[in-house]
């Protein structure tokens, strides 16, 4: 990555939080998806090594 002057720098960092953002919501359609198609809150938290709780709450 090379950086030319800081309004790139920050520019790179606008990107990679939406990326991190578009991450977050991806996993919590493909949550709620399994939900959504009867997947037990506590085998999807079981898979994802996660609580039921964090299932419940996405």
């Amino acid at each position: 990555m090379t950086v030319l002057n800081a309004g790139q720098a920050i520019d790179q960092a606008r990107r990679a939080l939406a990326r991190a953002d578009l991450g977050r919501l991806d996993y919590v359609r493909a949550i709620q998806e399994a939900v959504r198609l009867g997947a037990p809150q506590q085998d999807i938290a079981r898979a994802l090594k996660i609580t039921q709780s964090a299932i419940s709450q996405a």
